[in-house]
């Protein structure tokens, strides 16, 4: 695969020819793409690569009337999102509620360098639009 980063796209390449280094382009392509997607989409849509997540019951509600907050999906979707969360970067959390908790434990159990939490209302809301890093 041909480093997409306009800085430095086939300079490498060049200098293995020019020492007389025979280069073969696309072997295993398609698993270095996948291997590399965040990196090649910031490089090429000029933003970071973002997974949202959420888990919903089928009312459309992420918590009871009065609040308080059950688990609404089962231990194997929980350990899948363990595994996703695993693969980031960084991770957002919703401010309301129990949002610092929720960001220290991940950056405890997930080892995580960068959480941040945001404030209630900030998306899309009327809020000043800070948010608040956790780690």
């Amino acid at each position: 695969m041909r480093d997409p980063d306009p800085r430095v796209a086939g300079q490498g390449l060049a200098q293995l020819r020019e020492a007389g280094v025979e280069v073969v382009e696309g072997v295993c392509e398609a698993e270095a793409r996948t291997l590399n997607r965040g990196f090649l989409h910031r490089v090429e849509q000029g933003r970071p690569l973002g997974v949202l997540k959420w888990a919903m019951s089928l009312d459309g509600r992420i918590a009871l009337a009065n609040g308080s907050s059950q688990w609404i999906s089962g231990s194997e979707a929980r350990s899948w999102v363990h595994q996703l969360r695993s693969r980031c970067d960084a991770v957002i959390v919703g401010g309301g509620g129990h949002g610092l908790a929720t960001a220290y434990y991940l950056a405890k159990t997930h080892g995580l360098s960068r959480v941040a939490v945001l404030e209630k209302g900030w998306i899309g809301g009327g809020n000043t639009g800070r948010n608040t890093t956790a780690v």
